[in-house]
């Protein structure tokens, strides 16, 4: 028997497994917020030792475009180690086994992720691929009475939208090197059902059908409003709505987007200019448990990762 188990938790132990959390990050969160992100789609590992939880890794499917193909994405969403446990190189070593089982299993083709800066190291030994950091772009806005030109909604998508959406991402994402698909289970996930949060929906249509979309999110505390999401087949539809969202009815005096959007040249011509902030970012070939190393034709946005 290895010195530590590697178990997929199912819903009876989720429990024990967010008291372990909990244990590690010395925090606790409403079950509410437990719910969604350690929801039945998640993959959720841990091992074991004595029947105990020492360490946890999860991996969060979506869909994909990876080397212009379809596929399906893994996001990190949490890795942990338990206090009593740390200096044993458990880390990486859950890591390792997690990755390994989810390539055996073709759980994903890729696995990505935005660790903070304690976390990073880690990730590094165990073989991703550390991208160049992830800034932002922004633009400082004075309000003044503006009109919107196209469809916006706040909270909740209607069923012919959310399939709009999800439809128009699939058509956007085609041939790129990297570009993770708005599904319907995607947009309900994570745009419709976070908890205590909120998002700006804008849509374009031309001929009943949805050719642009975008995702805002109003931050009180910095008086910034995050584009989360911009994307679509049409231009023309792109630029509307980056306009309107200076009109979105928030108390915002900066709005920023993450600078590894693909509609990087659109931002740069609405006046909206590199920041000195920067979030990591990392990925790895789970197909050949290789390290990833994106070129430029890829498209990540905030809304990519589950924190914002």
């Amino acid at each position: 028997m290895n010195e530590y188990d590697l178990v997929k938790i199912n819903s009876s132990q989720k429990n024990g497994f967010i008291s372990a959390w909990e244990a590690a990050f010395n925090r606790k969160l409403a079950s509410e917020v437990y719910e969604w992100i350690f929801d039945n789609r998640n993959i959720i590992y841990a091992f074991i030792q004595e029947g105990e939880i020492v360490a946890g890794y999860c991996l969060y499917p979506v869909s994909c475009v990876w080397q212009g193909l379809p596929a399906t994405a893994l996001l990190c969403n949490n890795v942990f180690v338990c206090p009593g446990h740390q200096g044993k190189h458990l880390f990486v070593k859950i890591s390792k086994a997690s990755l390994n089982d989810a390539h055996e299993n073709n759980y994903g083709a890729i696995a990505y992720g935005v660790p903070n800066v304690l976390a990073l190291p880690g990730h590094k030994r165990v073989g991703w691929g550390d991208q160049d950091k992830i800034g932002f772009l922004e633009k400082k806005v004075f309000r003044v009475n503006k009109r919107q030109k196209n469809e916006w909604f706040f909270g909740q998508l209607s069923e012919p939208d959310r399939s709009g959406l999800a439809e128009c991402s699939k058509k956007a994402s085609k041939e790129r090197e990297f570009s993770i698909v708005k599904d319907r289970d995607f947009v309900r996930w994570r745009y419709e059902s976070k908890p205590g949060v909120k998002y700006w929906f804008g849509i374009v249509r031309k001929k009943k059908e949805v050719v642009a979309y975008c995702v805002c999110k109003f931050f009180g505390e910095k008086s910034a409003l995050h584009i989360i999401d911009l994307d679509g087949t049409d231009k023309d539809a792109l630029a509307s709505l980056l306009e309107d969202v200076e009109a979105i009815p928030e108390g915002f005096k900066l709005i920023n987007v993450w600078s590894t959007t693909i509609h990087r040249s659109l931002f740069l011509s609405n006046a909206y200019d590199d920041s000195e902030d920067g979030d990591n970012f990392i990925a790895f070939n789970v197909s050949d448990l290789k390290p990833v190393y994106f070129g430029q034709n890829i498209n990540f946005c905030l809304g990519d990762n589950d924190v914002y």
